[in-house]
């Protein structure tokens, strides 16, 4: 591993209990060294933090939004397997095309009674 670009590939798996309040959740500061010459010297290479708690926190609430999307997706399938979409849809084009017909014959409706006024004028 030694070189001017040494490749690291190693794993640090460990199981641990932590918090789930968020106010104790833990951050895991970690520190890389370098060991030269068979560990004599190890200078600091770099220091960084991994915020454990945020990470589970946004999982957690990634998770909840996924089952809700997951719920409303089977419900709808639910009613589509049961006819009620279906029907719904059905519904709302009949009413729709009820109210288009409606709105034609009271166009109608009105003409004619203009018409009937004229004439009641001119006689």
């Amino acid at each position: 591993m030694a070189g001017t670009d040494p490749t690291l590939n190693t794993l640090i798996e460990f199981n641990a209990p932590l918090p789930v309040d968020i106010l104790f959740c833990p951050r895991m500061s970690c520190s890389v060294f370098d060991n030269i010459a068979m560990g004599f010297a190890q200078p600091l290479i770099g220091t960084f933090v991994i915020p454990i708690g945020d990470l589970m926190h946004d999982l957690i609430k990634e998770r909840l939004e996924e089952t809700e999307a997951l719920e409303d997706v089977v419900a709808k399938v639910k009613k589509f397997v049961t006819g009620e979409l279906i029907a719904a849809s059905f519904r709302s084009m009949v009413k729709a095309k009820q109210e288009e017909e409606n709105k034609k014959l009271e166009a109608e409706l009105e003409a004619v009674r203009i018409k009937q006024a004229v004439k009641d004028k001119i006689a």
